[in-house]
């Protein structure tokens, strides 16, 4: 075949016609220089003549010039096209060989030596007579393509590539078609490499071929038909117990009728279809089949559905399972029972006949395991002395709704005797009367251990629990630091208009220490629901314990010693100190409770490596680094049922008066916030181990080379000047904390607005055009909140300062705003002089505006 001109032969051809070109460029100048020089020696009426003569010859020249270089071009043109078509044949992954009827290779294109080895082969046959099996494949392939037809072979042999060492078989597709010109008979032969093809459906091939396997040595028929009972598939041991023969086996050419009646078997596939379609997922009937040498065998079908838009798309799918079978059957038939039997005795889940008096009447050996039961006692086992007395009631539901229907279908869950910890799953499938006559068996019992599962479904129920409590708890906090906000600035108020020697005096402060009191325990409260504001630093442990230390002691009495093991090189962590003093406290005030004779408190610390962590498999500990604290002793110990209630607020083992139930909800929750876990290990009798997981703290470098932020001086409480002349816009929904906040600011010369909600306070503001040095609002109010306010606020007064009040963390609603948003932040409940202190700070701190 005719190899492609490159590109340097295509521009030879353009440079001939460039030259050509110049050719004619020159004779044209040559002749105009000759009329030139004639016109000054000849006279005109002879130079007319030569001119004349002159323009006819080169006019000539120049024509024939022309038709010469057009035909050029035009076969040129004509030559590239053919060009391209062998460069596009050539660049072609497979082989193309041309050759005559008789074999003789005409032409090749370039990927046939590339991909045989072969340039100077002159025979087709010559050139793949290394592939096996090529000479009857080459007479059939010869023989179709003289005939006029396309053909195609399959071949493997030995790479046709003589310089690949590697011998390993490959295949190939060997095609041929048949061609004329001009009268004359070609042949195109066509060689594929089809081994990556064969490599990446092999596996499918492979999965499928698996699949058919599994289905024909299941120990059970399996069946599918269409809408009119016709065969579409059956498996091997099915086919054998019909005589179906596979190899001939046709679509659809057997049907569900013909087959019984061969072997006398009454079968309506009308009325199977009908029952079928009326089940909701599947249909279960009973077949006594008797072969042709009257053998017996009792078979349960499994009937389902597969519905299609179109009706004769739909496939009835059948699983024929054999119960009980005579002494003298058929071999077929005795294998496929066999099989059966070697499936119910090696399943991977626990199963069990059970009679009619709720014993075992056979088990299999992961039923025996499950609860270890001994092989080789002559004793029944009686089903229901497995499990817990409620269990035993369950069974006997069963056995009621057996005696009225033997095909019944029950499930139910039980606990096990001995050990109400584990739980299992019984699934109950009644089996037949007349089964039920011959085996004395009445239902096939299937178990599984549902221990785990009932273990996270009662964490996670507790843990939905407690969450539901917390927000409970968060939110009555939330309107008790309105109450208390208002009881605490009353008292100020009238604290200011009476002297210490009114009588007077002494109930008022009885009433703020009682609020502060009530205060005290709504932090608890809001520690649990984790919405207090935590201020957390980076701590050494060991450090920490030891300043604890000191307020410990006290606390314990003589009789009890408390015990400190540090770890050594402890990670840092990151807690609020304050918050985490009172975590100790709770846990050591506890564990003295627990032991009124005495006895040892041990706190521990010990770094806990990612690996340790994941081993120890506490459900919700995240694999991480921690520093571990725990606080241990060796009283009384806490029973499982007080450990599943522990954490939630209110609920306390004390007698009245003597705890508020909050304690360790507010350590529960004060650890959450933290980011850490708390886990409690407990046995009664020997003592209580409380073990807190707190994260390891790495620092951030980027964060520590930044320039850190001055922070914003607190004003002393004692002889701090509160007073001011600055306008204040108050917002508050809550009447009675909002005239009390207007009359602390106002004793104190502040000029103050008011607004219900953040919408009033916009039109306020708008009303004094923006004339208005701080803004101090309440979180969380109807209409628009503090955040909505903030951020509405800034967009037209970017320099307005702004406090927000309220009883949750100030994290809880930060998220809410911009991450650069600048704000102040004052807790609830606070009193008149933490409100007007508040004030006095925000209105001298010049960065307190995001401008």
């Amino acid at each position: 075949m005719k190899k492609p001109e490159t590109l340097t032969h295509i521009w030879a051809f353009s440079n001939k016609h460039i030259q050509l070109l110049r050719y004619v460029v020159a004779i044209i100048v040559s002749f105009s220089v000759l009329v030139a020089i004639a016109d000054c020696f000849i006279r005109e009426e002879q130079l007319n003549v030569l001119s004349l003569l002159l323009f006819l010859f080169f006019a000539i020249t120049g024509f024939a010039f022309l038709i010469l270089f057009l035909t050029g071009a035009f076969s040129n043109a004509k030559a590239l096209e053919n060009d391209s078509k062998t460069l596009l044949i050539d660049t072609l992954d497979d082989a193309i060989i041309l050759s005559d009827a008789s074999g003789n290779i005409i032409s090749t294109n370039a990927s046939c030596a590339k991909l045989t080895g072969f340039d100077k082969a002159k025979t087709v046959f010559s050139l793949f007579s290394s592939l096996e099996d090529i000479e009857p494949a080459f007479y059939r392939l010869t023989t179709k393509a003289l005939a006029g037809q396309t053909a195609r072979e399959e071949l493997r042999g030995n790479s046709l590539y003589q310089a690949d060492a590697n011998e390993t078989q490959t295949w190939y597709s060997l095609s041929v078609k048949p061609v004329k010109l001009n009268g004359r008979a070609f042949l195109i032969w066509r060689l594929e490499d089809t081994d990556f093809a064969r490599n990446m459906y092999e596996p499918l091939f492979r999965n499928l071929q698996e699949a058919i396997n599994h289905l024909d040595r299941a120990p059970a028929g399996f069946l599918s038909t269409d809408v009119n009972g016709r065969f579409l598939y059956v498996n091997a041991p099915l086919a054998n117990l019909l005589h179906i023969d596979l190899q001939n086996f046709k679509m659809s050419g057997i049907s569900f009728d013909k087959v019984f009646e061969t072997f006398g078997q009454t079968s309506n596939w009308k009325e199977i279809r009908n029952n079928i379609d009326r089940a909701d997922g599947s249909y279960e009937f009973f077949v006594d089949w008797h072969g042709e040498t009257q053998d017996y065998l009792k078979l349960i079908v499994c009937a389902t559905k597969e519905t299609a838009e179109q009706k004769e798309d739909i496939i009835y799918r059948f699983v024929l399972l054999p119960l009980s079978r005579q002494a003298d059957i058929a071999p077929t038939l005795d294998s496929l029972s066999d099989n059966f039997h070697y499936y119910f005795d090696n399943a991977p889940i626990a199963l069990a006949m059970v009679d009619q008096r709720g014993e075992l009447a056979n088990m299999n050996r992961p039923f025996q395991l499950l609860f270890d039961i001994k092989t080789g006692k002559d004793e029944k086992i009686v089903l229901g002395d497995l499990f817990t007395l409620e269990g035993k009631r369950s069974l006997d539901d069963f056995f009621k709704k057996i005696s009225e229907n033997p095909q019944a279908k029950f499930s139910t869950e039980v606990g096990l005797a001995g050990d109400e910890n584990r739980h299992f799953r019984l699934f109950f499938l009644g089996i037949s009367r007349e089964t039920h006559e011959q085996s004395g068996e009445v239902a096939i019992l299937s178990v599984v251990e549902t221990t785990a599962q009932k273990t996270l479904e009662d964490k996670m129920a507790q843990g939905q629990k407690l969450q539901a409590i917390g927000q409970l708890a968060g939110g009555i906090a939330h309107d008790f630091n309105n109450v208390l906000t208002a009881i605490i600035m009353s008292c100020d108020l009238l604290l200011a208009s009476h002297r210490s020697s009114d009588p007077a005096h002494a109930d008022l402060i009885n009433i703020k220490n009682n609020a502060n009191r009530a205060a005290s325990l709504v932090q608890q409260l809001l520690a649990f629901s984790r919405r207090q504001t935590l201020r957390p630093e980076v701590v050494d442990l060991t450090e920490l314990l030891s300043d604890v230390r000191n307020l410990l002691t006290p606390l314990l009495g003589s009789n009890i010693h408390l015990k400190f093991n540090h770890g050594r090189d402890l990670w840092s962590v990151k807690v609020d100190q304050a918050s985490f003093q009172r975590v100790l406290m709770n846990l050591v005030i506890n564990a003295r409770d627990a032991m009124p004779k005495g006895g040892n408190i041990t706190i521990t610390t010990t770094n806990l490596a990612k690996q340790k962590a994941a081993d120890l498999g506490f459900e919700g500990l995240i694999a991480d680094d921690y520093v571990e604290l725990d606080v241990e002793d060796n009283g009384t110990g806490i029973p499982k049922a007080v450990q599943e209630k522990m954490f939630e607020p209110f609920f306390t083992t004390k007698e009245v008066g003597k705890g508020t139930g909050l304690g360790l909800s507010m350590v529960y929750g004060i650890v959450k916030q933290t980011g850490g876990f708390i886990y409690c290990e407990s046995e009664e009798g020997k003592g209580t181990k409380f073990r807190i997981f707190l994260p390891r703290f790495i620092a951030d470098p980027v964060k520590n080379e930044q320039k850190a932020v001055e922070p914003v001086k607190s004003l002393s409480e004692k002889n701090a000047d509160l007073s001011g002349n600055a306008t204040v816009l108050l917002v508050e929904d809550e009447a009675a904390v909002r005239m009390g906040g207007v009359r602390a600011l106002q004793s104190r010369g502040y000029k103050v607005l008011e607004a219900e909600n953040g919408i009033e306070a916009l039109d306020i503001i708008a009303e004094h055009n923006g004339a208005v040095d701080l803004v101090v609002s309440d979180v969380v109010m109807p209409e628009m909140d503090g955040p909505t306010l903030l951020g509405e606020m800034r967009k037209k007064y970017p320099d307005i300062k702004f406090v927000f009040v309220s009883g949750y963390a100030k994290d809880a609603f930060a998220k809410n705003l911009p991450p650069d948003a600048v704000f102040g932040f004052l807790s609830k409940p606070f009193t008149l002089k933490q409100l007007a202190m508040k004030v006095k700070e925000m209105l001298s701190d010049e960065s307190a505006t995001n401008s």
